[in-house]
């Protein structure tokens, strides 16, 4: 009886040993899959822009990556700065044509993006266009708003020709024309401002 007691113990205690084994192995193998999956969406590592723009089109190629696209375009805007030069222009350009192909971002959303960076031209803003649309006044609840996008485009402005593609004299020449626009703007808006009181 003692020997057959002994037995069912060893019996048991062997086979909670097995079950525990196994669960060990599934969790090792369910971190190194979550592991594997942060690797494919990992951010580019090159510090050559080519590579790195290659390295976020072969982990934007995973479906659920995809949404990392942004963070892709300014690591990579980040690698340009260390070598700045006007090239760097064409391999963005391969590069938002290259995700608007795929579904990855719309092709409005592509020209947007690139009109941001590396286009001489405020889009958050178009003077002329946008009191054409709109009536002067009509403006005037907008203004904090319109400020602040042309502020923040101008910094993408300066990071897109200046420190991307090399070319300070393009970005100081928009400095000056955002001005400009400000002023105008501030100038014009003042006057609805008094009108209405």
């Amino acid at each position: 009886m003692k020997i057959q007691n002994k037995t069912v113990g060893f019996i048991i205690v062997m086979s909670l040993g097995f079950n525990l084994t196994g669960c060990n192995e599934n969790i090792v193998k369910e971190e190194t899959l979550i592991k594997n999956d942060y690797n494919i969406c990992a951010m580019p590592s090159s510090k050559r822009l080519s590579l790195a723009l290659q390295q976020s089109k072969t982990a934007l190629s995973t479906t659920y990556c995809q949404a990392n696209f942004m963070s892709h375009f300014k690591a990579n805007l980040e690698i340009a700065k260390g070598d700045p030069r006007s090239g760097n222009l064409e391999l963005f350009g391969d590069f938002a044509h290259w995700a608007a192909e795929r579904g990855i971002i719309s092709k409005r959303d592509k020209k947007e993006l690139l009109s941001r960076y590396f286009v001489p031209d405020f889009v958050s803003f178009k003077f002329n266009d946008d009191l054409n649309t709109y009536s002067t006044c009509s403006l005037l609840p907008q203004k904090n708003k319109i400020l602040s996008d042309l502020d923040i485009e101008l910094t993408q402005k300066k990071l897109g020709f200046s420190k991307v593609l090399g070319d300070n004299k393009t970005y100081q020449t928009l400095s000056r024309e955002k001005e400009t626009l400000v002023s105008i703007l501030n100038s014009t808006l003042s006057a609805c401002e008094q009108s209405t009181f």
